[in-house]
């Protein structure tokens, strides 16, 4: 009786209190992916003057290794004098937010590697970082934190980084951000909550601050859809509904068990008798009949209820193996299909960089044959960048993760495992 009210007990402790607890949990801005939970991206100003390069920049001087940033992704620019501002504004729900740049280290004279901007936070005062160039080497520092904040009231913030008021020419590359969402406890266990980042989202995915000239460089997403949000609370209500029917069938059970604990009481208030009187008094008739005879003749042994146990718990032990075993495959499987989907974006970015080296390279090309040729390489290049989105998008699908045999639309498998091998 006291494992099932103590059940009982801690069953009805978490209905009333679960609630009130919180998770924080880190999500992710990817520079190109943006929000990893609502996808609501970054908004780069400008956006109309080819301003912002990324990765597949093939007449750049500043090429980071894309194998180290964060997503395969980043965006930067080079600020002038004559631009007046650019900007990155990013908006998110939390309490704390933490900025990653790529910087530079160059001794290219034609390298703008300076980088220097502002940290606007809610409107508020501006933080300013600044990073010189050590001219007397040459590389890249990845996932450098530039700015971080923590303590925030938790809500909706919006966080802009300002380059403007310059009068020389600095570098700016944003890789990704990380920020920190308060979660209750409960909802975080029966289901994932709507986010709240697109209340401030006027509908066309303009900045805040000036809402009539910062255009969007990708449309920002307005975060879950209606579809999701009745999910949610679906799964909320489903949530609660089993666990009030847990600590009712826990009741049930203890209110069972307390009242063949006063049967037992009254049967022995009854018909009292002691095993030394066995042999000289008759049975009382409470227990003359057949069904009560029978029940105590057929009783189990305790060497009896000690071989029972014991085959109960080996064939639950066997169970647990069994399902670990299952895991251990899974996983097994996840592995192979991610490895083989990154020799492929390897080998992606392998042809882009010798594509990239060939053009730098190649000297100039007069006349009609060298036009053609840079327009088809261009267009090579393209075709490369939608093939490495594609397979960045195959990463996270049910197949990559093990869950199902069926592959992507559009994919086909070289040697992966199969779900016969993994049950085998």
């Amino acid at each position: 009786m006291l494992p099932l009210k103590s059940a009982l007990v801690a069953l009805l402790w978490a209905y009333l209190y679960l609630p009130a607890l919180a998770v924080l949990v880190n999500r992710t801005i990817d520079d190109t992916a943006g929000d990893s939970v609502t996808g609501a991206k970054p908004i780069f100003f400008p956006a109309d003057r080819g301003l912002w390069k990324d990765q597949t920049c093939i007449d750049c001087l500043i090429n980071p290794d894309v194998r180290l940033v964060f997503g395969n992704t980043y965006t930067a620019a080079t600020y002038i004098p004559e631009l007046g501002k650019m900007s990155i504004s990013m908006r998110f729900n939390g309490t704390a937010i933490y900025v990653f740049f790529v910087l530079v280290n160059s001794a290219d004279p034609r390298v703008i590697p300076e980088t220097q901007c502002d940290f606007v936070l809610d409107n508020g005062p501006p933080l300013s970082f600044g990073y010189d160039s050590d001219r007397e080497s040459s590389g890249y520092k990845y996932n450098q934190l530039v700015y971080s904040n923590t303590g925030l009231p938790p809500g909706d913030h919006l966080l802009e980084i300002v380059t403007n008021n310059l009068d020389h020419r600095v570098y700016v590359n944003f890789d990704y951000a990380i920020y920190t969402y308060v979660v209750s406890f409960a909802m975080y266990f029966f289901g994932k909550p709507p986010d709240e980042s697109d209340r401030h989202d006027d509908g066309t995915g303009t900045s805040a601050t000036d809402p009539s000239s910062a255009q969007p460089n990708n449309t920002a997403s307005s975060g879950l859809s209606k579809g999701g949000r009745i999910g949610v609370v679906v799964a909320s209500v489903l949530g609660s509904i089993l666990l009030l029917l847990a600590i009712a069938f826990l009741f049930l059970r203890y209110r069972r068990g307390r009242l063949d604990e006063e049967e037992k009481y009254v049967s022995s208030d009854i018909a009292p008798f002691s095993h030394n009187d066995w042999n000289h008094h008759p049975l009382p008739s409470t227990f003359q009949h057949p069904s009560v005879v029978a029940s105590y003749s057929t009783a189990p042994t305790q060497e009896a209820l000690s071989v029972s146990t014991t085959t109960w718990t080996d064939s639950k032990r066997g169970v647990h193996l069994a399902a670990n075993r299952h895991a251990d495959e899974q996983e097994r499987v996840r592995q192979a299909r991610q490895a083989e989907i990154n020799d492929r974006l390897r080998a992606l970015q392998q042809e882009m960089d010798q594509l990239r080296a060939s053009s730098g390279g190649g000297g100039p090309q007069d006349g009609n044959g060298g036009a053609d040729a840079m327009t088809e390489m261009r267009e090579q290049m393209e075709r490369m960048k939608r093939e490495i989105e594609a397979l960045r998008a195959n990463q996270r699908s049910e197949w990559a993760l093990g869950l199902t045999d069926e592959p992507p639309p559009g994919y086909t498998s070289m040697s992966s495992p199969t779900a016969v091998q993994r049950v085998q």
